[in-house]
């Protein structure tokens, strides 16, 4: 680096040899901002139709670079936020470490890489999400109108003989009474004991007493 006349880094000169260099090697991607206080801006990107605003990689030199990192932003352009963020985080630990040297065009370098890899990357993940989802195959016969056909006159004819069968065995043998007749033949004749045991109490007699077996009406001689 250049150097003073004590010795030291002459900071001052240091950083405009850095900036001419830049400007001849970038030529209408580098841009003047402010340069009384040191602060331009170079492109992070190729000019391109398919990127309308270019991402730009901004730089403020303080007065003791490069033994002291600069500051650093990223004008996005098309850049999505999420990644302009970790783009600059990644350049400023690159800054870090190059720490003593001119760094601007290393960062340059850098940022433009990370970006072409990284944008490329969202490409890709950004048509996975439009392509729509294959379909699932299922193993199986293939369902064709003949085969459809065949199938559902097959069922029908099952169901018509089940059918057939089933009221045969409602039927049974004629002469054999039902369940249901013979449900209804005990209900009446359950109904026709209690009324006749309703309406004629006095009629019946279980009084063992009463009953002699041994009773002989020729020794009745009609006396009490």
């Amino acid at each position: 680096g250049v150097r003073n006349s004590c010795g030291g880094m002459d900071h001052a000169e240091e950083q405009q040899n850095e900036i001419e260099a830049l400007q001849a090697i970038f030529l209408d991607d580098f841009e003047e901002i402010d340069l009384s206080i040191k602060q331009f801006q170079v492109a992070l990107q190729e000019q391109s139709d398919d990127i309308p605003v270019r991402a730009k990689l901004v730089v403020t030199l303080p007065e003791m670079y490069p033994e002291q990192a600069p500051t650093l932003d990223i004008k996005p352009g098309a850049l999505r936020e999420d990644t302009r963020k970790h783009l600059l985080e990644y350049l400023n630990a690159q800054a870090q470490e190059n720490i003593g040297v001119a760094m601007v065009f290393v960062l340059q370098m850098a940022g433009k890489d990370w970006l072409e890899e990284h944008l490329l990357e969202e490409e890709e993940e950004e048509a996975e999400e439009e392509e729509p989802p294959e379909p699932v195959r299922r193993d199986g016969t293939e369902v064709t109108p003949e085969a459809f056909n065949a199938w559902q006159a097959k069922f029908i004819a099952e169901l018509e003989a089940a059918s057939a069968k089933e009221k045969k065995k409602q039927r049974g043998d004629p002469s054999r009474p039902t369940g249901r007749k013979l449900f209804e033949s005990d209900v009446d004749l359950k109904f026709s004991d209690e009324l006749f045991m309703d309406e004629n109490p006095d009629d019946l007699d279980f009084d063992d007493e009463d009953d002699d077996e041994d009773y002989d009406p020729s020794q009745d001689t009609g006396e009490d």
